[in-house]
């Protein structure tokens, strides 16, 4: 009568702890982004492959990375550069079927003002 309620509970730990983890990592990534799209010389595949390369010690695999604006537009030094990155949790989950997050998008965003 217990048991199953421990097993629930527990794994609700599991998926939390993971979505704790993934958030964490995401703003990391985020982060490391943005320094990077700021730089006057900055490419988006140099911020993709930064996220990338963050991300991937965590074992996320699947996420999209959007700036805006596009580095490949002329920004001003001190115009505002905005990393996103989206992770929708049923791809990063340790169980098979998530059952308290199932469906949710993870969603960070830094904004920083471009460098000259």
């Amino acid at each position: 009568m217990i048991c199953p309620i421990l097993v629930a509970i527990l794994f609700a730990f599991i998926e939390f702890d993971r979505y704790l983890l993934v958030i964490h990592a995401t703003e990391e990534a985020a982060r490391m982004g943005g320094r990077v799209a700021v730089l006057a010389d900055a490419t988006e595949d140099d911020v993709k492959t930064t996220v990338d390369g963050i991300l991937k010690t965590f074992g996320v695999t699947k996420h999209k990375v959007t700036v805006a604006p596009s580095l490949t537009d002329a920004a001003q030094p001190g115009d505002p550069i905005s990393v996103k990155i989206e992770v929708a949790y049923d791809d990063v989950s340790w169980l098979p079927t998530p059952q308290f997050l199932a469906n949710k998008v993870l969603s960070v965003s830094n904004t920083l003002p471009k460098e000259s």
